[in-house]
């Protein structure tokens, strides 16, 4: 009798630990993609209550289950979705602000020469721009359109001369040199900003191998210096755009020390029409290195539900096919608009209800699903906890201008619609 009590109570004991469930506090921040914090937002971890971030953008939901699923509003009607999250400190991204400041920079090329062209970049953690030139002469004059993130920001030009091929891009490098502390305001116009260019040691040819998957097309292929630290916003100073180039092929580089080029393929699927294409594989390798390889892996492929799906509402479930270890975007469009990232090959449509928000009746939504893939980045949780996880909303963006990885692919799928009950 003492036996089957004790084996009853055992038996207890152990479905009492197997039903123990592991839960974590989330601390978290709610940022913009230029890292300024955005207060009074509402945010939803699935089957807790809504909270809202405070002046810092922070927030805090105790006792969550992980994985969990976290929906943001950037603005009534339209969210931002993070899905199978098990970070207990993540900072989220919801989008860019509209509200962008602005500066005006000029003055001279010296160095330059007539049938060259030239480039001059504003490269800063707050700031940034780009003006490509065809010079006509010595001493060529400049002007650069800047971008703010803030109302004032210090940068560092960069400048750099070469001479064009036939088809314009790159044959050998002249000319190469920077500016530091240059002070920036909003509604600035600073003039005076003269930069002198000092030889090139030498040029080499870089070539390029790339695995493109069968049928699809190769549109373009881009080579840009990136000379300034990996911390700093800037637009790659591109010395060659190759159209429909046969693959391997070679670009011209110049020979600096500390410099890294940043090598971009694009690519179009069999039978899409866009015209940006629908991949790009990118990677950024030292201005030594005589070869690279890059690899575009096959869009995601839609599987449900059917384009022109009717009844589709809150608990649908969407899939699709990701490429291997890909972050996956869903993105829908209509009356609610919603940006959702994951890991996973399926999303189930949430329910808006405790935002007070519906998808309606009898409205007409479109959804597609892109994918990308980070070096050194395979999981959202890791993206999210990086340094550089704020720029994620801006993936595309930041893949050239300030990269989270040094290599990576960004690949869109073809879009279906369906209709609310």
């Amino acid at each position: 009798m003492h036996r089957t009590a004790l084996a009853v109570a055992c038996l207890w004991l152990l479905a009492g630990c197997a039903t123990k469930k592991t839960t974590v506090d989330v601390l978290g921040t709610v940022v913009e993609d230029s890292g300024t914090p955005l207060a009074g937002l509402r945010v939803l971890i699935e089957g807790h209550a809504l909270v809202t971030t405070d002046a810092s953008g922070r927030f805090t939901v105790s006792d969550v289950e992980p994985p969990y699923r976290i929906i943001i509003e950037r603005s009534p009607g339209t969210y931002v979705v993070f899905d199978g999250l098990t970070a207990a400190n993540p900072t989220f991204s919801t989008g860019v602000s509209f509200v962008d400041y602005s500066a005006s920079l000029s003055g001279q090329l010296e160095g330059t020469d007539a049938g060259r062209k030239t480039a001059v970049a504003l490269v800063s953690s707050d700031a940034l721009g780009l003006k490509l030139t065809d010079a006509t002469g010595p001493n060529q004059p400049y002007t650069l359109d800047a971008t703010l993130f803030k109302s004032t920001a210090t940068g560092r030009l960069y400048a750099l001369d070469w001479t064009p091929d036939g088809a314009g891009n790159a044959a050998t490098f002249n000319g190469y040199t920077a500016l530091s502390g240059v002070a920036l305001a909003d509604g600035g116009a600073f003039a005076g900003l003269d930069l002198t260019l000092n030889p090139v040691p030498s040029t080499h040819d870089l070539v390029v191998n790339a695995s493109v998957p069968g049928g699809y097309d190769v549109l373009e292929l881009r080579a840009g210096l990136r000379p300034w630290p990996a911390d700093a916003w800037g637009v790659s100073m591109t010395s060659a755009e190759l159209t429909s180039p046969t693959l391997p092929t070679t670009v011209r580089v110049p020979d600096l020390s500390g410099a890294r080029m940043q090598i971009s393929l694009w690519v179009r699927a069999p039978g899409s029409t866009a015209a940006l294409g629908d991949g790009v594989a990118w990677k950024s390798v030292p201005t030594s290195v005589t070869s690279v390889d890059l690899a575009v892996p096959a869009r995601p492929e839609l599987l449900g539900p059917a384009d022109g799906a009717n009844g589709v509402e809150a608990g649908a479930e969407f899939s699709w096919t990701p490429p291997p270890d890909a972050i996956s975007i869903f993105v829908l469009q209509g009356r609610i608009i919603m940006w959702a990232f994951t890991n996973g090959s399926t999303f189930t449509l949430p329910d808006l209800s405790p935002f007070g928000s519906a998808y309606g009746s009898g409205t007409s939504y479109t959804w597609r699903v892109s994918a990308f893939g980070l070096g050194g980045h395979e999981d959202l949780d890791s993206v999210l906890q990086s340094p550089e996880g704020r720029t994620l909303m801006l993936f595309v963006g930041a893949s050239f201008n300030k990269p989270i990885t040094e290599e990576g692919y960004i690949v869109a799928g073809s879009s279906r619609a369906f209709t609310t009950p």
